[in-house]
């Protein structure tokens, strides 16, 4: 059967995360191991959503940071060369093509998180309840941290900033997968070394690789193992469970990212690359004494640049090592391999870049809206939603139809939201707009216009006193009724201000508590909404929220908390 496959990219400040080659033995029982015959044409072929009409296999134009987090593996592909161990030549690359390539090694980090970077470790550095603290050191990580797996070289000038990129493996003992290689992913991701599991791993990734669309994440597939009788190789791993590390990765490369619907993540199938080395497994050349590769052969298992398209191609039946460092079992890849790898990569890294810096970014503004009314001197927040990489935005507003702009905050971390202390001045003609500082390119959106309103002096019409009923006694009141005794006074909040005779100052005829109003209100203790009447005679109806109300001892109404219009009247 033909192999179509699909690459779909995630990017971010550019990190490599090289896993750990220690294993930790699973207590997961082999359940019905499937050994899938594999059958391959030599057809090589690809696309997913992300291919571009004009794909970009050049370097950038000015240095990218990046960060490798990885172990002796990653190290060694990284390293340049040397007469010690084997090297790759990676990290050289890498500065030939302008990034500023940092990483990370064993021991490194707070809780000393660089040692755990097995499939399963992973939601522990993205989405767990430290995630935010080792995610901030690996942004700002700028040493080498070499190790012990070869030196490499970089470029002399850290340009500045965070990692744009992060590029994070797993190691070999990975490929050795348990189950069956059609498992659907599990619910929630555990720390079982299953096809199941693995793939609910990475599916939990991308709820946060989703909300950091100013960084290109590169997931490097896991090394294949060296093959070998599991029990008398501990390196080795049996035929079916290498069918299932196959399968997970291809699960990876054209499945996974299905329906993302960004354009900052990517995955660079390794494993692929290092289970081919032409018609031989090993054999050295004997005028340079050096072990060949498949870099450039037509056929072969591949995924590369093919200078016009990715291919993601598998002409070789072979889920084992190709470059095992020595017929022992040593599953880390030899130079041969290594160089291979790096060959195929860095187009590849160069061709997601230019991918994610051409992705289309855009921003909403969401609040204020189109006929709000805001009170001058008060402090409201303007949101805003983001797709594609906005890193910093700036915020203006303007009373004349945006022919003149005043700022509001000139560069700030886009967060999507941002508190505003409004000017003095009030106008029916107010406008916002959200704009990028840092960005692809230059994108805005302005807000409809919307009223800063000068409240006039406040009467009693104008607040809300809170009369809630006692409940620390749950048991129901004799029958049935309330009396005053299981009513508590909780104060007062103000209603907001309105400029029109629809307003608050007319309203008194109805009002009704709706439970599951203001959803994304603060968990203040007084959830829900209200919904209430304006003008004795039209009778037109508006939806606050419920702020916590205040008992002034002095009956001012400016002590009051101040209620938010859900739907004006």
């Amino acid at each position: 059967m033909n192999r179509i496959t699909r690459y779909q990219i995630i990017l971010a400040t550019m990190v490599m995360i090289g896993a750990g080659c220690s294993w930790q033995a699973s207590a997961v029982p082999l359940t019905s191991p499937l050994a899938i015959p594999v059958e391959l044409a030599a057809s090589r072929t690809v696309f997913d959503r992300s291919a571009r009409m004009a794909d970009n296999p050049n370097p950038p134009d000015s240095p990218v940071k990046l960060v490798f987090i990885h172990h002796s593996t990653g190290g060694n592909w990284l390293a340049d060369a040397n007469e010690d161990q084997p090297y790759g030549g990676l990290g050289q690359t890498l500065m030939n093509n302008d990034y500023f390539v940092s990483a990370t090694n064993y021991d490194w980090g707070p809780d000393s998180i660089g040692d755990r970077t097995d499939i399963p470790d992973w939601p522990e550095w993205f989405t767990g309840p430290s995630s935010g603290t080792y995610l901030s050191e690996l942004y700002n990580e700028s040493s080498q941290n070499v190790g012990d797996y070869g030196a490499w070289s970089r470029l002399a000038t850290d340009p500045g900033g965070e990692n744009e990129i992060i590029m994070f493996k797993s190691c070999f003992p990975n490929s050795d997968l348990y189950g069956n290689p059609t498992d659907a992913p599990l619910p929630a991701p555990n720390d079982q070394y299953t096809v199941a599991n693995a793939k609910a791993v990475y599916i939990d990734l991308l709820t946060y690789f989703s909300t950091r669309q100013d960084k290109l994440f590169i997931v490097v597939t896991s090394p294949p193992l060296a093959e070998g009788e599991y029990g008398e190789d501990p390196y080795g791993t049996p035929a079916e469970r290498s069918t299932n590390a196959r399968a997970f990765n291809d699960w990876l490369v054209n499945d996974w990212l299905s329906g993302y619907g960004h354009d900052n993540v990517a995955v660079f199938d390794y494993y692929n690359v290092l289970t081919s080395n032409g018609t031989a497994t090993r054999m050295d050349d004997p005028a340079t004494n050096e072990e060949p590769n498949d870099t450039g052969s037509a056929d072969g298992n591949h995924h590369r640049w093919s200078g016009s398209a990715i291919e993601h191609l598998q002409t070789v039946s072979n889920n084992y090592s190709a470059y095992p460092t020595d017929s022992g079992g040593d599953s880390h890849p030899t130079t041969a391999g290594h160089q291979k790898a790096t060959a195929e990569f860095v187009p590849l890294l160069n061709v997601f870049y230019h991918r994610w810096q051409a992705a289309t970014p855009s921003l909403s503004v969401t609040s204020p809206a189109a006929g709000d009314v805001w009170t001058v001197g008060g402090s409201r927040q303007i949101q805003w939603s983001t797709t594609g990489t906005v890193a910093r935005v700036s915020l203006y507003y303007s009373t004349d139809g945006l022919n003149t702009l005043h700022s509001i905050d000139s560069s700030l971390d886009n967060t999507g939201t941002a508190a505003w202390t409004i000017p003095l001045t009030p106008t029916a003609s107010a406008q916002v707009r959200v704009e990028s500082v840092v960005s692809p390119t230059t994108v805005y959106d302005v807000s409809g216009v919307f009223t800063l309103y000068r409240a006039g002096p406040l009467d009693e019409s104008l607040y809300l006193p809170l009369i809630l009923r006692n409940h620390s006694d749950i048991v129901p009141p004799p029958n049935g009724l309330l009396s005053p005794d299981d009513l508590v006074y909780q104060g007062a909040f103000r209603l907001p201000d309105t400029v029109d005779d629809l307003g608050w100052s007319w309203s008194g005829h109805a009002m009704a508590y709706n439970p599951d109003g203001d959803p994304g209100g603060p968990a203040d203790g007084y959830p829900g909404s209200l919904f209430g009447t304006g003008n004795d005679q039209k009778q037109w109806v508006a939806e606050i929220s419920i702020p916590v109300p205040v008992n002034s001892p002095t009956k001012n109404v400016n002590d009051l908390n101040t209620a938010g219009t859900l739907q004006g009247f």
